[in-house]
């Protein structure tokens, strides 16, 4: 390959080649630019150094591919995107913020022109997610209003394990996640917040025990299921679910499993 703005192979390194098996080394992203990450895309170790758990990355080659420079570039542009350009925050929200919580989906979904595009659940459904089978990621204002909230689910064995829906073998069927809700309040819809929770919340998936990761989107909401497809989440199926409305499914899996 030529030397290009996402490709450059310094041949003059005394490390050159720094890893072997690759038939173009691509040197631009010499320092790992996602090595911060705590999940990252690459293939990565954990090793324990002056008693301190530590990435060891001595056997990845992901950044030196040249394929995947589009996909570190846009890694590292959503995370320069909009939040702090908004003055807000992403973080995880617990129990104690329950009410503020569903009050958003609430005022989310009233929002929609049509009803059927998103479901809000009951207080009660919400309340024992938190408090048993998931965890809440939240987007908030510098003065503490929550503005958007994502609701991730570890939902076993149960019947509406969106595994069951693509055919996942039963051993799978427990590695499952689900995205269980996204609302974002009308005035910040359009600034990239589903992404930015997205990304957050993926890192605090443990995935070497939950390796794919699934939601629903309706048809009609292209904003969600572009963003889910943008994200690395692909398309499986469509089908009824939820007493009849129809619904695209959707998958990622993660390296580790």
């Amino acid at each position: 390959m030529e030397n290009s703005y996402r490709f450059f192979e310094n041949r003059s390194c005394q490390y050159f080649p720094c890893h072997k098996g690759l038939e173009a080394l691509n040197c631009l992203f010499c320092y790992c630019p996602l090595y911060h990450r705590r999940q990252c895309p690459g293939k990565v170790k954990s090793v324990i150094k002056a008693g301190e758990k530590i990435k060891e990355c001595t056997d990845c080659t992901f950044p030196h591919q040249p394929e995947n420079y589009e996909k570190i570039v846009e890694i590292l542009r959503a995370e320069t995107k909009s939040p702090a350009a908004l003055n807000v925050l992403i973080q995880k929200a617990g129990i104690e913020e329950l009410e503020n919580i569903h009050q958003v989906m609430t005022e989310a979904a009233k929002a929609l022109a049509h009803h059927t595009l998103y479901i809000c659940d009951s207080l009660a459904y919400v309340k024992q997610l938190l408090q048993t089978s998931g965890f809440a990621v939240t987007a908030r204002t510098q003065e503490g209003q929550i503005v958007a909230v994502l609701l991730f689910r570890y939902p076993g064995q149960a019947e509406d394990n969106l595994g069951w829906d693509i055919g996942l073998l039963p051993r799978q069927i427990a590695q499952v996640a689900h995205i269980e809700s996204v609302a974002v309040l009308p005035e910040y819809w359009g600034r990239g917040l589903m992404k930015q929770m997205l990304i957050y919340g993926e890192e605090w998936i443990d995935t070497g025990k939950y390796c794919y990761l699934m939601a629903t989107v309706s048809p009609d909401n292209p904003a969600s299921y572009t963003c889910l497809e943008r994200s690395g989440y692909r398309h499986m199926l469509t089908k009824e679910k939820y007493g009849g409305l129809l619904r695209r499914i959707y998958l990622k899996e993660t390296r580790t499993r």
